[in-house]
């Protein structure tokens, strides 16, 4: 299961946001990207889909009890760049820079006088589950 999520920079200076998530979804979920520019107006697409080897207890959680199914959350957190931010370059940085790739984005920031960010934005991302899991059957299969 994919769920896709639009991100929007209605500001008129580059963006860049990073997707943070709960501790134990990291390991249920890829997130594609978890960091990235957008231009300013400009629009990016975040992927998120269930860890394959996750699907199987996830669908097993929700047939048994759907309270204690996982409520994992997704926080984005916005940075802005500043209008004469180099895009590519804080792309290059952010992913290059890999952990330590969000710090170097943000000093980079501060020293270019960019404003302060704005608050995070939590998105509750609901993903349904179709199709079969391993040895089960739809109803109407017989």
């Amino acid at each position: 299961a994919v769920a896709t999520v639009s991100v929007k920079n209605a500001t008129d200076e580059a963006m860049a946001f990073k997707v943070q998530t709960t501790r134990g979804a990291k390991y249920r979920y890829n997130v594609v990207p978890l960091a990235e520019v957008i231009e300013a107006r400009g629009v990016a697409t975040v992927s998120v889909s269930v860890v394959q080897s996750e699907i199987e207890s996830l669908v097993q959680l929700h047939r048994t009890a759907a309270d204690s199914l996982p409520r994992d959350r997704f926080l984005i957190t916005p940075l802005p760049l500043g209008a004469k931010a180099d895009v590519a370059k804080t792309r290059e940085a952010l992913v290059a820079g890999g952990a330590d790739g969000w710090a170097t984005v943000a000093k980079r920031a501060a020293g270019a006088g960019a404003g302060a960010a704005s608050a995070p934005v939590t998105l509750n991302v609901a993903l349904a589950f179709q199709g079969k899991g391993k040895g089960q059957k739809n109803d109407d299969d017989g």
